[in-house]
């Protein structure tokens, strides 16, 4: 059974009696995967990365970190090493053959603790050949770090070798089975980097989609279920005033201006002492042709802010 170093950064506390994501889809944007291989036998080596994967991170029994999963899908044909011609001849039937073999997957099946770290098994999938890999990964972040992101994330980060004869990459390079081609030979090793993250959405975008589908109502309602079933827990959504004041002006953006007055209104609510409402709000009634109201929400912010200057100059051109 081949096994792996994998760190894993948990933005989520795992006591059982708290409320959790349960799965989130990875966040492309912000997530990893490379690889490096030694080349003219180890004087270099060519790095690449695969600009293309799907997948979750998530948990089976939220609040459980040892049903913490990961399942991930990589194309190959996304393989990119800053040389068209060296990917075209990778992605051929001398080596990855990416027309019978378009992906590289992995699915977690179990995580067992191991004393103050935890064990995931997964099925990891290449060139048509399964195998077991053994994933031993630790909590690095203590504390929950979501509240910075107003939105549920989780972390996956780590590093592996694999052999690339095992799966049938072809049987050549130094320390190979057959002759070596000699100074311009690969190493069998291959060096895999990873920094998968999931990322749900945030609260302001729920509370925005929700308008879409079921007006302001509905986006009210979002807010209130979130907050029922998460509470303040930083690791999960951000309850904030602020928070709304994002729904405020996606939906201003979008269009919906009396939606998005009637958001703002909320958020105000939420906390009278939060500047964002009102400055939302002052681009919705500003956007509106509300000169009246778009200058009273402004106003309303520099009470609460003084001398914001961004804000000084749109109520002068306002005012004139």
């Amino acid at each position: 059974m081949k096994k792996l170093l994998f760190l894993v950064t948990v933005f989520f506390t795992v006591n059982t009696g708290m409320a959790q994501i349960s799965e989130l889809p990875i966040d492309h944007a912000h997530s990893v995967i490379s690889f490096s291989v030694g080349f003219a036998g180890g004087l270099t080596k060519i790095e690449g990365r695969f600009n293309e994967f799907s997948g979750v991170v998530g948990y089976e029994n939220p609040g459980d970190i040892t049903s913490l999963y990961a399942n991930v899908t990589i194309k190959v044909a996304s393989l990119n090493t800053a040389d068209k011609e060296r990917d075209a001849d990778l992605m051929g039937s001398g080596f990855f053959n990416e027309k019978d073999n378009p992906e590289i997957i992995f699915r977690s099946k179990r995580v067992v603790r191991t004393g103050d770290t935890y064990l995931m098994t997964g099925a990891f999938t290449m060139m048509g050949k399964t195998i077991d890999l053994e994933v031993p990964f630790e909590r690095i972040h203590a504390n929950p770090l979501a509240w910075a992101f107003g939105e549920p994330r989780i972390a996956l980060e780590g590093s592996l070798t694999l052999n690339r004869l095992e799966f049938g990459i072809p049987k050549r390079g130094w320390n190979n089975i057959l002759p070596s081609l000699g100074s311009m030979s690969l190493s069998k090793d291959v060096k895999i980097e990873l920094s998968i993250m999931g990322r749900g959405e945030s609260l302001g975008t729920e509370m925005a989609t929700a308008v879409e589908t079921g007006g302001v109502k509905a986006a009210i309602a979002k807010y209130k279920s979130l907050k029922k079933v998460f509470g303040e827990q930083e690791h999960t959504y951000s309850f904030t005033a602020r928070e709304v004041a994002s729904a405020v002006m996606r939906l201003t953006l979008s269009g919906k201006i009396d939606e998005a007055i009637e958001i703002g209104k909320f958020g105000s609510e939420i906390d009278p002492n939060d500047f964002m409402p009102y400055y939302a709000m002052g681009g919705a009634y500003k956007a509106k042709g509300d000169k009246a109201n778009a200058i009273k929400n402004y106003e309303k912010v520099l009470e609460i802010r003084p001398g914001l200057a961004q804000v000084e100059q749109i109520l002068q051109k306002l005012k004139q």
